[in-house]
């Protein structure tokens, strides 16, 4: 990634298969280490896949940069993709022992706390929290 006078978000786990870059301001050039590279301006990303080696432009996800402002946002998104987005935003450890897995869930946290989003959670979804550290358990 050159950053050319900029403000981008970067996804770049290393368990995910994808490293996601959406441009916000300015000029991003994303470029692979065999060449491929795509120019990015504000409004544009794109997607780099680790299995395929390729470089993709797609729509833009508005929702992508929104946790830069205290957000999280959640359009018809699997419960255990809104677990995963939860543990690297509050730095914890979820065990779903209620099962979850199949529950599409649509909402928007904005600047709330581990607590208060368990607790709206745990309203919908109707289930019980133990919290031990930084590991959380539903059942």
């Amino acid at each position: 990634t050159t950053v050319v006078g900029t403000a981008f978000n970067l996804s770049a786990y290393p368990e995910d298969e994808q490293v996601t870059i959406d441009v916000t301001e300015g000029i991003v050039r994303f470029a692979t280490n065999d060449g491929q590279n795509v120019e990015l301006r504000q409004g544009m990303s794109a997607k780099f896949d680790k299995s395929t080696g390729k470089i993709s432009k797609v729509d833009f996800d508005k929702d992508a940069v929104l946790w830069q402002k205290g957000v999280m946002s959640f359009n018809n998104t699997p419960f255990p993709e809104v677990l995963h987005t939860l543990e690297r935003y509050y730095g914890i450890q979820i065990e779903d022992k209620k099962g979850l897995e199949n529950e599409p869930y649509t909402a928007s946290f904005d600047n709330r706390t581990q607590e208060e989003v368990f607790l709206i959670l745990q309203e919908t979804f109707d289930f019980k929290v133990l919290t031990e550290d930084s590991k959380v358990v539903l059942y």
